[in-house]
């Protein structure tokens, strides 16, 4: 009677019910609003009246005078995407290939140290990068051995490689414990055969490791492309959102909360809506993309 009383649906009903709650007015409620937003000129300041604009944010954005503001953090988000996907699973996928090596010695010690990064968090990461990147910090005195100086994060050449750096060191660690796993469930009879066919270590990864990994590769890159897309903690904690290193994201969390600053679309919330309905579109293509890609690659249709 008990487990009949437990595990009838009403009872799951119930137990789900208060999950569904938080996510519906944590989620779903502020997307929903946001995407009402995007069609009002709602602003920052409190008790001012708002009105619905219909899709004036969106020409304004591409095609009045934001429109350059908006086109050079879009392109600055594509850079940023672009560069951080490809680097970061490049490397994260050579070092789980190496460390799944049984002749590496203390290859759990090496795992320890690159996914360390991840549990320190966005704010201890940039934290600790200002630090070595500031004005009389090691980086600095590395450089003036040489004769050399450079203000980093402060720099415009510097600032936003150094930023897509720091979202690597951070974020690599995650991705490589998704490969060693994906890594562990290839057979080893596999490997086996392959040696004695006479293949070599490179033969071996590309006709063997790579396709098989491949299905895991989909997933990182998929989970990349859209934490990049949306990243902005590192970028604020580290450059402030300094024009140089400003991507999409930024910009949205600006223009939305910025009231005070000397930019002129600070505060404009309705607008801030747009761009974030514009952002979500652009994930929400790559996810659905990456997701038919994965089905291909598994031969689901």
């Amino acid at each position: 009677m008990t487990g009949k009383f437990l595990f009838n649906k009403k009872m799951i009903l119930l137990g789900m019910l208060p999950g569904l709650l938080l996510y519906f007015c944590f989620f779903v409620a502020p997307s929903i609003g946001t995407f009402i937003f995007s069609f009002t000129d709602i602003t920052q300041v409190p008790g001012k009246a708002w009105s619905f604009i219909g899709l004036n944010n969106y020409k304004e954005l591409i095609f009045l005078s934001n429109g350059r503001d908006f086109l050079e953090a879009l392109e600055k988000t594509f850079v940023f995407s672009i560069s951080t996907t490809i680097i970061q699973t490049a490397f994260s996928l050579f070092m789980a290939v190496i460390l799944c090596r049984k002749f590496v010695n203390y290859r759990n010690l090496y795992r320890t140290v690159i996914f360390m990064p991840t549990i320190l968090g966005v704010t201890v990461t940039a934290f600790c990068f200002q630090l070595f990147f500031s004005i009389d910090g090691p980086a600095q005195k590395l450089l003036n051995l040489f004769g050399a100086s450079s203000g980093f994060f402060g720099d415009y050449q510097w600032a936003f490689p150094l930023v897509i750096f720091c979202q690597i060191w951070m974020s690599a660690g995650y991705e490589m414990v998704i490969f060693i796993a994906g890594l562990q469930n290839i057979p080893e009879d596999i490997y086996e055969a392959s040696n004695i066919d006479g293949s070599n270590e490179w033969q071996t990864f590309w006709k063997i490791t790579l396709p098989m990994l491949w299905p895991t590769v989909m997933v990182n890159l998929s989970l990349c492309i859209i934490g990049s897309l949306s990243a902005f903690q590192i970028i604020l904690m580290t450059t402030g959102g300094t024009p140089q290193t400003r991507t999409l994201s930024m910009f949205v969390y600006q223009v939305a909360f910025g009231m005070g600053t000397l930019d002129p679309n600070a505060g404009k919330q309705g607008l801030a809506a747009a761009m974030q309905i514009i952002l979500f579109t652009f994930i929400l293509i790559i996810t659905v993309g990456s997701r038919y890609l994965m089905n291909k690659v598994n031969g689901e249709d």
